[in-house]
């Protein structure tokens, strides 16, 4: 080999260990990083896959605070579902309630995928809901106890729009 290849193969070698030595990532950063553009939100893990109702509080549970039954916010992305559950035992009715704060706390018409507003779950599929990217609800939930009591809470339900990072 003459001295010009030498010196291209040695330079060559020489910026390859220089850009894999400039890198400083680690995998764990660089999942970081990727983790970074998703809204955490937090989960209750239980032992079992299904949801066991008996450790869930309601009505007449020691414990039991109705402005626990909600969180204070819920964002959801557009092309995403909620699920939310209210309390299971002790309940004569539920109402799920979705106002729009922008047009004088008005009541908004969503879609349901169990197609009611009066069951204990709430789910909705947020493109087939009437709900709007960039945009800030408010959910209500009334129950009302077998013995006749009411309670409700309130909740932020904010929806926006899924992006894309190219």
């Amino acid at each position: 080999m003459n001295n010009r290849a030498t010196w291209l193969i040695f330079s060559f070698i020489f910026l390859a260990a220089l850009f894999v030595l400039s890198c400083n990532n680690s995998v764990e950063d660089m999942l970081d990083d990727y983790n970074k553009q998703f809204t955490w939100t937090y989960v209750t893990v239980s032992e079992t896959k299904e949801v066991n109702e008996e450790e869930m509080l309601s009505p007449g549970d020691e414990g039991f605070d109705p402005d626990d039954m909600l969180r204070e916010v819920y964002p959801v992305q557009y092309d995403s579902t909620l699920n939310l559950a209210g309390p299971p035992k002790n309940i004569y009715s539920y109402t799920w309630t979705v106002y729009d704060p922008k047009n004088d706390y008005k009541e908004v018409a969503v879609n349901t995928i169990n197609g009611t507003l009066n069951d204990c779950k709430f789910i909705i599929y947020i493109p087939d809901s009437l709900l709007e990217a960039d945009h800030t609800y408010q959910l209500t939930l009334r129950i009302v106890t077998q013995g006749g009591v009411f309670y409700k809470d309130s909740a932020s339900l904010v929806i926006y729009p899924h992006y894309t990072y190219d």
